[in-house]
């Protein structure tokens, strides 16, 4: 099954659909702000995107135990829409096991939007946001799919 849209890790030959330009701070460089906290120097922008830190050194990194474990959440859903991106770019993955695994989703995303109103970090805010629209739009995208 495949959701126009959507590229596949590994094809090629494929055109990309033109889209929006997406603005703001990288992923790696909010983990990489929230490692600089006593730093006064806000570090250089990078071409090439910073590698993922493990969870651990994030989380001794940032003093508030809601921040931390927002991170960590948020860590987890984005290698689990990793796994559903190879899930759709896998012809073997049969139909009825993508369903899981974008409910399995909606059910993190509202976990996690649920801990956002006590974070205080804008950029975290915003990322948690970005994520829980994107897992949201996959859903309804899967959900339109499989009801045509």
């Amino acid at each position: 099954m495949k959701i126009d849209g959507i590229t596949p890790a590994g094809k090629g030959g494929e055109t990309p659909k033109k889209s929006e330009t997406v603005t703001g701070p990288s992923f790696g460089s909010f983990l990489q702000d929230a490692m600089e906290t006593g730093k006064a120097e806000k570090a250089r922008a990078s071409a090439m995107p910073s590698p993922v830190m493990p969870s651990q050194l994030v989380n001794t990194a940032v003093a508030n135990p809601i921040t931390r474990e927002a991170m960590s959440q948020l860590e987890t859903i984005l290698g689990d829409l990793e796994m559903y991106l190879n899930s759709l770019s896998n012809a073997d993955v049969p139909e009825g096991r993508l369903g899981p695994l974008s409910d399995s989703l909606m059910q993190k995303k509202d976990v996690l939007v649920g801990i956002m109103k006590h974070i205080d970090d804008p950029k975290l805010k915003d990322l948690i946001s970005q994520t829980a629209s994107l897992i949201l739009s996959e859903n309804t995208r899967l959900h339109s799919v499989g009801a045509v």
